[in-house]
């Protein structure tokens, strides 16, 4: 019986699979009428395909639960389809069985867990509209983050399904909604995680992957990493070095969006970061509002032009190029320019910003002190010590701030006469000014503070020691340790041996390398050569020194490795157990979310970096 059953049902679905609208009407007025969980196994079993043990698994209940289940569910349609038979029409019209089945199935797939997740890999694949439907279907935010918990088991098909339903546009808004929040899936997970630091999760590197290989139109994918810049913090990097790698798409976009702000500060940040990436185009698009009399046009100018950076100077013995471009793709908001600006166009800029040193409103006047700093503008120096006499104290913070960021060793008695003749905050902020540009001549001035009425400027004085160094400043933190105030005790302690503001080593007599020492350098030396690494990029450095996608012996992809890494041995695990790589016998090869990783900072590499390696 059980077995006539069992065919039964089973010729029923192949009827129905085949087109027949008749079958498709009777199966669905029978499973209409059977329980959710009926419903889920003769779907899972017959039209899916799955074994009894795929079924348990996939539904988290034990393999005699779903015998049992099936047995009852056939009985109950076979029922159902008899009666059909014997001349009951189907109350469902046919079409409406596909809406049925796909109805369990998007049931299926909330309940699905890691077992399963190959299988529903398969479905989404074999159909990716089904899964664009249940984006469509979604009513609200808690809904669709069950959905993008799917996208971690389903992976690149779902993601796929939501680039395709975005740039289709129907319902492109909750496909946005959607692919946003995939990109910072698991975020509140990888804070600690290897795989994390400086590039994304897993799914924004199959996302990302899935984005670049489309065939959609270069102006349509950068539209969309706009939205997705800021999905997620752990992303926003990633995010940005993709954008610019379209910068000639890119570039008009955001200068639009940038130029027509209201204000500065509604004006994301990351905007006038990327803008500033693009040198002299940028600074030439900024002469024309800075040369506008409207406050906040001005204002958000100047913001532009804080966006700017230049090279600092001559490369570090022993760093090399490949150092430098992963500097630049770690820290998008905070690198440096590849190219000089054009000389004109840089004399031009800061004139224009030079200016407004005199304009009548504090928040213009202090942004162009700011501005000036920023793109190193010697030529206006007489100018902003000038500031240091104006009568707003914002002004004369601002100036002191910069004239220290930009060392300027002929400020220093000027700084002094804030010291003694400007109010408390302002006094605290000249102290700090003075350690900035080491200055060594300060020193009486500094040792008179050490003794002042007011505890902060106390501490900051006992600080600034420590930057300038010296014996004569060694003397008296010396002295001040045996102070009876434990807090100055313990400054002066932190200002001799480094413990707040980085190793003093003025202070510290090196010592010769012991013999441990010298045999990791040896070892060191044997495994990377001359490299001499100068931080901890990631994950995504280790993608830009591996040749190619393909497999790698043991040795080899730990001398990879080894030029990025001190802990190559660590890196490497941290590779395997991230995902990133798997390893087999002594042979690694990248996994499909490596791949895409490897793929994504490639394009970085070479769009954005320009061919770094």
């Amino acid at each position: 019986m059980e077995k006539q059953q069992d065919n039964d049902v089973g010729a029923w679905v192949k009827r129905a699979q085949v087109g027949e609208r008749e079958a498709f009407g009777h199966l669905a007025r029978g499973l209409s009428q059977l329980s959710g969980d009926q419903r889920a196994v003769l779907v899972l079993h017959y039209w899916e395909g799955l074994s009894y043990d795929e079924i348990a698994r996939f539904l988290d209940v034990p393999a005699g639960t779903v015998m049992s289940r099936l047995h009852r569910a056939r009985r109950a349609l076979q029922r159902v389809m008899e009666r059909a038979e014997e001349g009951v029409k189907p109350v469902v019209p046919g079409e409406e069985f596909r809406e049925i089945v796909e109805a369990e199935i998007d049931v299926l797939l909330y309940m699905s867990e890691e077992e399963a997740g190959e299988k529903l890999a398969a479905v989404v694949e074999r159909d990716p509209g089904r899964f664009a439907r249940l984006i469509v279907q979604t009513e609200d935010r808690e809904t669709l983050a069950r959905l993008v918990l799917l996208v971690q088991r389903l992976g690149r098909p779902a993601l796929k399904a939501g680039l395709d339903f975005y740039f289709a546009g129907s319902e492109s808004e909750k496909a946005l909604l959607f692919l946003r929040q995939a990109m910072g899936a698991r975020v509140a997970n990888l804070r600690q995680t290897f795989k994390n630091s400086g590039g994304g999760t897993k799914e924004a590197y199959l996302l990302l992957d899935e984005l670049l290989a489309g065939s959609w139109e270069r102006r349509a994918k950068v539209e969309l990493l706009m939205e997705l810049v800021d999905a997620c913090w752990a992303t926003k990097t990633l995010c940005l070095n993709v954008l610019m790698s379209y910068a000639d798409v890119a570039y008009p976009l955001l200068l639009e969006r940038f130029l027509a702000a209201a204000r500065a500060e509604d004006l994301p940040d990351w905007i006038a970061a990327a803008l500033g990436h693009t040198g002299t185009p940028f600074c030439r698009a900024l002469l024309t509002p800075l040369r506008q009399d409207d406050e906040n046009q001005l204002k958000l100018a100047l913001a532009g032009v804080n966006a700017l950076l230049f090279e600092s100077g001559e490369r570090p013995e022993g760093v090399t190029q490949l150092q430098v471009d992963l500097d630049r793709r770690l820290r998008f908001s905070y690198t440096e320019l590849k190219e000089p600006l054009d000389p004109a166009v840089f004399a031009a800029l800061a004139a224009a910003v030079a200016v407004h040193l005199d304009d009548a409103r504090p928040g213009v006047r202090d942004a162009a002190i700011h501005a000036l700093a920023r793109i190193d503008a010697r030529a206006y120096l007489d100018r902003l010590r000038h500031c240091l006499g104006h009568e707003a104290l914002s002004t004369r913070t601002a100036a002191m701030v910069v004239l220290g960021a930009m060392q300027d060793v002929d400020s220093v008695d000027l700084i002094i006469e804030r010291i003694r003749n400007g109010v408390p905050s302002e006094r605290l902020t000249a102290v700090h000014t003075l350690g900035h540009l080491r200055a060594h001549n300060a020193f009486p001035v500094l040792l008179e503070l050490t003794r002042d009425d007011d505890a902060d400027v106390r501490q900051a004085a006992i600080v600034v020691l420590g930057d300038i160094g010296g014996e004569e400043a060694r003397a008296v933190l010396e002295k001040l340790l045996k102070s009876s105030d434990r807090k100055l005790q313990k400054t002066a302690a932190q200002a001799l041996y480094g413990t707040r503001r980085g190793s003093k080593k003025h202070f510290r007599q090196e010592e010769p390398p012991t013999r441990a020492d010298q045999l990791r350098q040896k070892r060191l030396k044997r495994m990377r050569g001359d490299a001499r690494p100068q931080y901890l990029p990631g994950a995504f450095g280790i993608m830009l020194i591996l040749p190619e996608i393909r497999l790698y012996e043991e040795e080899e992809i730990t001398r990879l490795i080894a030029q990025l890494y001190d802990d190559w041995t660590g890196v490497r695990r941290s590779l395997v157990e991230s995902g990133i790589l798997a390893r087999e016998s002594g042979i690694y090869r990248l996994t499909d979310s490596g791949e895409a990783m490897w793929r994504v900072e490639h394009f970085i590499m070479e769009n954005y970096l320009n061919g770094l390696v």
